[in-house]
């Protein structure tokens, strides 16, 4: 699904395309007359570093089509995103992460267990 496209200073244009939760990416599309740094905020269940298939380990991050280093900055990821001369969009920023399932057992063994993906907690269907 895509949010909002929003103007940032300068005249430029973003849209995030993304089905978080139900996949693991997400797409910034930029139309930019000149050149800027975006600044992305990691989430915390990202920033954690719970081991090497978990959290911060897990972001890959392309920019202009070539897969960067992930560095972060205070919590955030700032890549330079060169100028766009053309009016349409395109994708400037791709982010992939890996979420996997986690069991949470409760204290009580009567609350049973809890199934955690990234920072959301799964339930059934009730309805």
């Amino acid at each position: 699904s895509s949010l909002k496209t929003v103007e940032v200073g300068g005249g430029a244009l973003i849209e995030l395309r993304t089905n978080y939760p139900f996949g693991t990416n997400a797409e910034f599309m930029v139309a930019n007359p000149a050149s800027f740094h975006l600044k992305l905020r990691v989430p915390a269940f990202l920033r954690a570093a719970a081991g090497p298939h978990e959290g911060i380990a897990t972001l890959r991050v392309w920019v202009e089509g070539h897969e960067r280093i992930v560095e972060l900055v205070n919590g955030f990821l700032v890549y330079n995103i060169p100028a766009w001369p053309l009016p349409e969009p395109r994708t400037a920023v791709r982010l992939e992460w890996g979420a996997h399932p986690r069991v949470v057992r409760s204290h009580s063994a009567s609350q049973g267990s809890s199934i955690f993906v990234g920072p959301m907690l799964m339930t059934p269907d009730l309805g």
